[in-house]
């Protein structure tokens, strides 16, 4: 999201910059870092995952409605790769990252961080959990169902709560939001999926140890 900061209103700004906050030091104070300061390696995959989930939220476009970025949000490989409360933290890159290039203001870090950060995560995780209670280990359904459905989901929802704010507000009318936003939505599952299968497939192919939910009984 990348709307000029008098797009919604103030409270709404302050309560997504202090929301999305609490969220990412609630993750933080649950992390072990003793056991994070003791693997490097989980260092790296953490620091490497969020830059290149920023250089995602990088490349946008906002041709159709700037107040919307399009872009891909690969929120769902970080997760599957770190772990949701990792992840969280880690968004902070990808957020900030717009930030301080110029390309979105800082007001909206808040409600982006919320929107297209938190929420995917949760979904993810949320799917991730489902699938390890009720469905078989193996690697086919940890592609399919967590990395492929789980990105469609995660982004389809987090795209809606974003151009829910903006109804909201009023910043465009319903009709419009169908006849633009909801249409691209559409095509934005495709590219989300693929790039976030992709990522986790290749990662389950040469690296398996590098994804902190692939379980050693995955086959």
């Amino acid at each position: 999201m990348n709307p000029s900061a008098h797009v919604l209103p103030e409270i709404w700004l302050l309560t997504g910059i202090v929301a999305y906050g609490a969220l990412v030091l609630w993750a933080l104070a649950g992390i072990d870092r003793r056991r994070l300061q003791r693997e490097p390696l989980r260092q790296h995959l953490l620091l490497g995952g969020s830059v290149a989930v920023m250089v995602l939220w990088l490349v946008r476009s906002s041709m159709v409605m700037p107040e919307i970025g399009l872009h891909v949000l690969g929120m769902t490989a970080l997760t599957l790769l770190v772990g949701w409360r990792q992840a969280l933290v880690g968004s902070l890159l990808p957020v900030l990252g717009p930030v301080l290039v110029g390309a979105e203001p800082w007001q909206m870090a808040g409600l982006s961080g919320l929107a297209l950060a938190a929420l995917p995560i949760g979904i993810t995780h949320l799917v991730w959990r489902i699938t390890q209670r009720l469905l078989p280990r193996n690697l086919f359904v940890y592609l399919f169902v967590c990395t492929l459905c789980g990105s469609a989901l995660a982004a389809a929802l987090a795209r809606v709560a974003a151009v829910a704010l903006l109804a909201i507000a009023g910043t465009y009318t319903l009709a419009a939001i169908s006849h633009d936003q909801l249409v691209l939505l559409s095509l934005l599952l495709l590219p989300e999926s693929l790039v976030n299968v992709a990522a986790i497939a290749a990662l389950a192919a040469w690296r398996p140890q590098w994804l902190i939910t692939l379980r050693p009984n995955l086959t």
